[in-house]
């Protein structure tokens, strides 16, 4: 029966990540074929958030499915200090190193290599968007970090190595990105071992949700406050 399960589990989940696979390439498709701005914000539209919903209810029950215990996932007690105080520290700080290590490489390279596109259509568009695009992001973290560092880390280091599985969910995390660019890929691909190697150093999935939607939410608030500097990482060109 245990083995029933993990196989139901092992199948729900890389099915899971077919299917989001499939529709965040087709929306880097789309976002490269055309110049037309949305008429909304993605994180703040009702339906993609009950879609968001949905399937991070899909991820819990995959993790109940499993039949493995809760610590396999990273569902420890929540600490204070380390899962909101440090982690959210280390969410900021990632994001300024990405940014300044940005700024710094970029104009030695071709123009082109970041696209600042998928930034622009999910940071607030006014004052009042501020909060509700931070608090929306939460989720979305919660949602990348329950698949790709719980499920396809935590959950089938039951057949392979953990550290082996970090290296190959991140290298998808990334390609999943491509919306952003290759430098985008390449980023979100090194990213993603940053958060795998928090996530089996400090076995906290809670960790590594919060640094996620810290990152992220510092690089919506930035977006809005300094739009510029996305620009230039674009089309950033050697003196």
């Amino acid at each position: 029966m245990h083995t029933v399960r993990l196989v139901i589990f092992a199948g729900g989940t890389l099915g899971l990540l077919l299917g989001i696979a499939l529709m965040t390439l087709e929306t880097a498709r789309l976002l490269a074929s055309t110049e037309e701005e949305l008429p909304f914000n993605p994180l703040l539209h009702p339906l993609e958030n009950l879609f968001r919903l949905t399937l991070l209810l899909l991820c819990v029950g995959l993790m109940l499915i499993s039949g493995l215990p809760r610590e396999q996932f990273g569902l420890l007690p929540f600490n204070f200090m380390r899962d909101l105080v440090v982690a959210a520290l280390t969410g900021v700080l990632m994001a300024w190193g990405v940014n300044l290590f940005s700024m710094g490489l970029l104009p030695r390279l071709r123009p082109g290599l970041y696209l600042p596109k998928t930034v622009q259509l999910l940071r607030p568009r006014t004052r009042s968007e501020i909060m509700p695009v931070v608090l929306a992001a939460l989720p979305a973290a919660a949602l990348e970090e329950m698949l790709f560092r719980a499920l396809l880390v935590g959950g089938f280091s039951v057949w392979f190595s953990a550290w082996g599985l970090v290296v190959a969910s991140s290298v998808v995390f990334g390609v999943l990105h491509l919306a952003q660019g290759w430098w985008g890929v390449v980023l979100t691909t090194f990213m993603g071992m940053v958060m795998g190697w928090f996530f089996l150093t400090t076995g906290s999935l809670w960790f590594v949700v919060v640094a996620h939607w810290a990152l992220n939410a510092n690089q919506f608030i930035l977006a809005y406050l300094r739009p510029d500097w996305f620009e230039r990482f674009a089309y950033a060109t050697s003196a």
